[in-house]
C-alpha cells in the first residue's frame, strides 16, 4: 500500500523532516514521531513497521474490557473484547502500518475517561487530566479524533438536559 510506504518514508526521517513532510500528508505528527523513535531502536522492515500496531490492538483489548466492565459489568467487558478482537476492521488495522489502531486505543481511552469524568461518582483529577490528555495526543494522532470529542460532548449535553435519558444512555 502506498500509505504504508509513505508512513515508512516518513519513519525514517528526523523529526523535523517529519513536519515538513506532512504538509503534503496532511496528517498530524504523533503516530510519525512515534514511529520514528521505533524504527530507530529496531530498525526499518516491514515487520518492524507492523508491530506497533499489534501492539496498539492488545491495549486496545485491554482497554475495551475496562470500559465494557466500567459501565456495565466484567462480562460485558469479556464480550465487548471478544467482538473487537474478531472485528474484521480491527484485525485488519492491526496488520497495518499506519496509525489505525493507535486512534482506536486512543478512542476507547477517551470514551472509557469521558464515562469516569462526566458520568460515575468516583470523580478523580487523575482521569480529568488523563482524559485531557489522550484527547490532545488523539486529535494530534489523526484529525477525525476530533469526532470522537463531538460525540462525547453531544451526549453529555444530551444527559444534561434530559435527567431521565441517563438511564437510556
Amino acid at each position: 500500500q502506498m500509505d504504508e510506504a509513505n508512513s515508512v518514508y516518513l519513519e525514517s526521517k528526523n523529526f523535523g523532516n517529519i513536519v515538513e513532510n506532512l504538509e503534503n500528508d496532511n496528517s498530524p505528527p504523533v503516530y510519525y514521531f512515534l514511529m520514528a523513535v521505533w524504527v530507530r531502536i529496531f530498525g526499518i522492515s516491514e515487520f518492524s513497521a507492523r508491530i506497533p500496531s499489534g501492539i496498539f490492538s492488545v491495549f486496545s483489548l485491554i482497554a475495551i474490557y475496562i470500559l465494557g466492565k466500567t459501565v456495565y459489568d466484567r462480562k460485558t467487558g469479556l464480550l465487548c473484547s471478544f467482538l473487537y478482537m474478531v472485528s474484521p476492521m480491527a484485525i485488519k488495522y492491526t496488520q497495518f502500518a499506519r496509525m489505525y489502531s493507535l486512534l482506536g486505543l486512543l478512542g476507547m481511552l477517551s470514551t472509557l475517561f469521558f464515562m469516569k469524568v462526566f458520568f460515575f461518582e468516583d470523580k478523580h483529577k487523575k482521569h480529568l487530566i488523563s482524559y485531557v490528555i489522550v484527547n490532545i495526543i488523539g486529535t494530534f494522532t489523526q484529525y477525525w479524533f476530533f469526532f470522537i470529542i463531538l460525540g462525547q460532548a453531544v451526549s453529555y449535553l444530551v444527559v444534561l438536559f434530559n435527567k431521565k435519558s441517563f438511564k437510556r444512555f
